[in-house]
């Protein structure tokens, strides 16, 4: 199977950041876990971001897929998340999917 993350890069809108990260953790991630091929979820409030032009995003969430099949995994990941709450910045939000290409660590 293919290793894949999924990178979500996001921010709450101002002065809604308690109710965005209930939300994130409580909500949005647990629906995430239940898809087929993502094995973990994991979030960092970011504390250095050098995006020239870019947005400034104050959260970054890591999910870690493996699958042979990334479209229906992203097709099931969007049958099962709900809709992001008011206290969501989808304005100030970015999505990265990366293919790993090689890997050396504990787990090697």
């Amino acid at each position: 199977m293919t290793k894949y993350v999924l990178l979500a890069l996001t921010s709450p809108k101002q002065g809604e950041e308690e109710s965005y990260n209930a939300w994130y953790n409580d909500v949005h991630i647990p629906e995430i876990l239940t898809v087929p091929g993502i094995s973990s979820a994991r979030r960092f409030k970011t504390r250095i971001v050098n995006a020239p032009g870019g947005a400034q995003w104050q959260y970054a969430a890591v999910y870690e897929v493996e699958t042979d099949d990334l479209r229906a995994t992203l097709k099931a990941l969007g049958e099962v998340a709900s809709p992001p709450i008011a206290a969501f910045d989808q304005s100030a939000s970015a999505t990265i999917i990366a293919e790993e290409i090689f890997a050396l660590g504990e787990a090697d």
